[in-house]
C-alpha cells in the first residue's frame, strides 16, 4: 500500500540531522506548541521504529490560493505499512499484540498471567486512534490530514498494516502446545504438580488458558465426594472419574480417551459435569457437536479450548459423520483447520479432552471399528438408585465452598495417572463395563439379528417384541437404552434385514377384534407365532 520514497526520505534525514545542531527545545515546550509536522510527531515518539523502517507517512505539498495569499499546504496521503506494523508489534505499543499464531494476535497480560487474544478489528481501532490523536494535534492551515482520515474511514485501507504486523509477529502453530506438562495454571499462579509448589506467572509459560480456581493445599470436598459421587458411583468408577479429571487439568489428552457418562436422568451426571466445568473454567470448555465437526470452521472455533463436552446427547451422537473426525481430535494427530476471517490453514494438535453425557445408551459403529472404540472409550455409568432426599442445591454448594477441594481431588487423580505413565489402567470390572457398553451400543440391532426371523404366516406385535428385547438385554446384563430410541431402531433393523415395515392391523392376543401395531411375516426364532 505504501512505498518509502528515496528522495523524500533523504531530505527528511538531512532535516533531522541539521536540527540536531540547532538549539535544543524542551519536550515540554514542543508539546505546548503542538507540533505541526506529522512526521516529526511520530518519529519523536517512535525513534527506534523510524531508524529501522523509515518515515511513517507519505506527504505531498500543494499550493492553495485565496484572494490575499498563496500558501503551501502539506497533505498526509498514505501510511508506511512497515512503520505502523512495527509500532503496534515489535515495539509493544500499549495494548498492542506481541505475537501472531494460529490465525490470531495475542498479547501477554501481566495481570492474569495468560496471553489474551486480540482481534484484527481491535488492532485496526487502536491504529486509527493513534492516527486521530496525531491529526488532532497537527492539523491546521499548513497541514491537512483530511485526505488520510477520509481514506481511513474504510478499514480496508489498514489491511497492509495488519498484514505486515502478522509477518513481524508470526510464531509457529505450536506456540501454545503444552510442551511442559509439569505445571498447571491456576487462578493464583502456576502449580508445579510434582511437589505442589505454586510459582508466579511468567510469559515464558506460553499459556492462554488457566483453571477457574485458586490452589489451596489442604482444601477438601466432603460434599462432592460423599453426597455426589458416593451416592452415584461405585468405587472403581469414582477412581476412573478422578483420573479423567486429572487428565483434563493438563489441557492435553495424553492417553487419547473419550469418557462416556451415562445413566438415567437425575442420577448425578449433570452435577458432576458442571462441577468439572466450574474448576476447569467455562472459557476453556467447547461445545462438542458431531453433526458439525465436518463443517468448514468448526475445528477452528474450538481452538484454545482444553475440554470438549457433548451434554445430553441423543443415542446416535457417535453415529454421525463427524464421529470419525472425533477420533483424530483425541488421538494426538496434527489436523488442518480454518479460522474464519483468516487466510490459509493452520495446524491443530488433536489432543482435546472429551466428555459425552447422555440419558440413554450412546451407540457406536462397532462393525468395523470395534478395537478402535475399545481403545478410546471410558464408560462412566451413574446407575445407583437415586437418593430419596435429593439436595437440589448441591451443585451450588460445591461450587461456592469446595472448588479448591475438587481441584485437589483431581490432582490426586493426576498423580495416579503419572504412576501409570499417563495411561488409564482399567480393572477387570471396568473392562467388562467397556465391553458390555460396546456390545449393548447396538443391542436393538443385535436383538433383531439374533432373535427374529422372516417366516411366512407369522405375526409379531410390538408388545411382544419389547418384552423379548427386555429379556434379551437382562440375560446379558446390557442396558436397554432409552425407551424413545430402541423401538425405532428395532423397527429400522427389521425393515433393513427383512424388507418388512410396521403394520397397524396385527391382531392382539386374546382379543377378538383388537388390532395393534406389529409385523406380518416376522416371528421370534423357535416360537410358534
Amino acid at each position: 500500500m505504501f512505498c518509502v520514497f528515496t528522495h523524500f526520505s533523504k531530505n527528511y534525514n538531512m532535516k533531522l540531522t541539521k536540527s540536531k545542531k540547532t538549539k535544543t527545545v524542551s519536550l515540554e515546550a514542543k508539546n505546548k506548541a503542538k507540533l505541526k509536522d506529522p512526521i516529526l510527531w511520530f518519529t519523536q515518539r517512535f525513534k527506534d521504529v523510524y531508524d529501522r523502517h523509515g518515515v511513517p507517512l507519505d506527504m505531498s505539498l500543494k499550493s492553495e490560493q485565496n484572494v490575499e495569499t498563496t500558501t503551501k499546504v502539506s497533505r498526509v496521503m498514505e501510511l508506511n505499512d512497515a512503520f505502523f506494523a512495527a509500532v503496534f508489534g515489535e515495539l509493544g505499543y500499549p495494548d498492542a499484540p506481541t505475537h501472531y499464531t494460529q490465525g490470531s494476535f495475542y498479547r501477554y497480560n501481566t495481570d492474569t498471567g495468560i496471553y489474551d487474544q486480540i482481534s484484527d478489528g481491535a488492532l485496526e481501532t487502536r491504529i486509527c486512534a493513534l492516527l486521530h490523536r496525531c491529526a488532532k494535534e497537527v492539523n491546521g492551515k499548513k497541514v491537512d490530514v483530511g485526505p488520510l482520515m477520509f481514506k481511513l474511514s474504510n478499514s480496508a485501507r489498514l489491511c497492509g498494516v495488519i498484514k505486515r504486523a502478522k509477518a513481524l509477529l508470526e510464531k509457529p502453530d505450536t506456540f501454545f502446545d503444552n510442551t511442559d506438562a509439569a505445571f498447571i495454571p491456576c487462578n493464583n499462579g502456576m502449580l508445579r504438580f510434582e511437589d505442589k509448589e505454586l510459582l508466579p506467572f511468567n510469559k515464558s509459560y506460553h499459556i492462554r488458558n488457566k483453571l477457574d480456581v485458586d490452589y489451596v493445599r489442604d482444601a477438601k470436598c466432603p460434599l462432592f465426594l460423599g453426597k455426589l459421587l458416593g451416592d452415584a458411583l461405585e468405587l472403581d468408577q469414582i477412581n476412573l472419574a478422578q483420573r479423567w479429571g486429572g487428565m483434563a487439568l493438563l489441557g492435553e489428552n495424553m492417553d487419547h480417551r473419550i469418557i462416556l457418562i451415562m445413566g438415567t436422568s437425575g442420577g448425578g451426571k449433570s452435577t458432576f459435569i458442571n462441577a468439572m466445568i466450574g474448576v476447569i473454567g467455562q472459557n476453556n470448555i467447547g461445545e462438542l457437536r458431531t453433526d458439525q465437526l465436518c463443517a468448514r470452521f468448526e475445528l477452528g472455533n474450538l481452538l484454545g479450548k482444553t475440554v470438549l463436552i457433548g451434554n445430553d446427547v441423543p443415542s446416535d451422537f457417535l453415529l454421525k459423520p463427524g464421529a470419525t473426525k472425533l477420533k483424530s481430535m483425541v488421538a494426538g494427530d496434527p489436523m488442518s483447520a480454518e479460522i474464519k476471517g483468516a487466510t490459509g490453514q493452520i495446524s491443530v494438535k488433536g489432543a482435546f479432552n472429551v466428555a459425552i453425557a447422555s440419558n440413554s445408551v450412546v451407540c457406536v459403529n462397532i462393525d468395523q471399528d470395534l478395537e478402535a472404540w475399545r481403545r478410546r472409550i471410558l464408560p462412566l455409568i451413574f446407575n445407583k438408585p437415586k437418593p430419596k432426599n435429593k439436595d437440589t442445591g448441591l451443585l451450588k454448594k460445591i461450587l461456592d465452598q469446595e472448588k479448591p477441594g475438587v481441584l485437589n481431588w483431581m490432582l490426586d487423580g493426576l498423580d495416579a495417572l503419572r504412576k501409570d505413565n499417563f495411561h488409564f489402567a482399567l480393572n477387570e470390572n471396568l473392562m467388562k463395563q467397556t465391553d458390555d457398553f460396546l456390545m449393548s451400543s447396538r443391542a436393538p440391532e443385535r436383538f433383531v439379528e439374533d432373535c427374529l426371523e422372516e417366516r411366512e404366516g407369522a405375526k409379531l406385535t410390538k408388545e411382544k417384541v419389547t418384552k423379548s428385547y427386555h429379556e434379551y438385554c437382562k440375560e446379558r446384563d446390557w442396558p436397554m437404552g432409552g425407551s424413545k430410541s430402541y423401538p425405532g431402531r428395532i423397527a429400522a433393523k427389521i425393515e433393513h434385514l427383512f424388507g418388512i415395515t410396521v403394520s397397524n392391523n396385527i391382531k392382539a392376543e386374546g382379543k377378538e377384534d383388537g388390532q395393534v401395531k406389529g409385523w406380518h411375516g416376522v416371528g421370534i426364532k423357535g416360537a410358534d407365532m
